[in-house]
């Protein structure tokens, strides 16, 4: 019984996810139906990572990334936006001062429908978390989850610095400022 139940829980979801895209596969007038066409045949796949037959490459622009703190010779603000602009598009993602980034609620839906495919999918192997360990996806994952991982820390730290060197924000991030009280 608790099977068939979340299996038409997940058939609703995902359905409910794909019914939100117009005849165009195109959702809101942007890319996001493409991502989540992407994404569900991503995680209907994902037991071909869980036995690390089907292998992830981290884009060469984060592979070939040096020190993540190198600050020499004394970059620009013109030249830190164009590396920025570069991590992004390499990360795949924009760094959360970006006002556009934030995703919609439909957007939202689809992305968790979308995990509970992947995560379903992936329970079909059985001890499956050993099967990584073994095969070696767990290792390869780990690989490719530090490229990103320096991306976004290489980020934060031109954020960070743009900042101190007096950049207009979107190339800083952004400051808020707290109200004092005043006597």
């Amino acid at each position: 019984m608790l099977k068939k139940t979340m299996f038409t829980f997940l058939a609703v979801s995902v359905l409910t996810g794909c019914a939100t895209m117009d005849s165009s596969g195109d959702s809101s007038g942007d890319s996001s139906g493409r991502d989540t066409g992407k994404s569900l045949a991503m995680a209907v796949t994902s037991p071909l990572d869980v036995l690390n037959i089907r292998k992830q490459e981290a884009p060469l622009y984060l592979q070939q990334s040096g020190y993540i703190y190198q600050a020499s010779p004394r970059p620009s603000c013109q030249s830190i936006a164009q590396e920025l602009s570069a991590l992004n598009e390499a990360l795949g993602e924009t760094d959360a001062d970006d006002e556009a980034a934030h995703k919609t609620e439909e957007q939202l839906r689809a992305d968790t429908a979308t995990d509970m495919l992947g995560s379903a999918s992936a329970s079909i192997i059985p001890f499956s978390g050993m099967v990584r360990v073994v095969s070696g996806a767990k290792a390869a994952q780990k690989k490719f989850d530090a490229y990103y991982d320096q991306g976004r820390r290489r980020r934060a730290f031109l954020k960070g610095f743009a900042l101190g060197i007096g950049c207009p924000s979107p190339i800083s991030p952004k400051v808020l400022t707290v109200p004092t009280a005043t006597k």
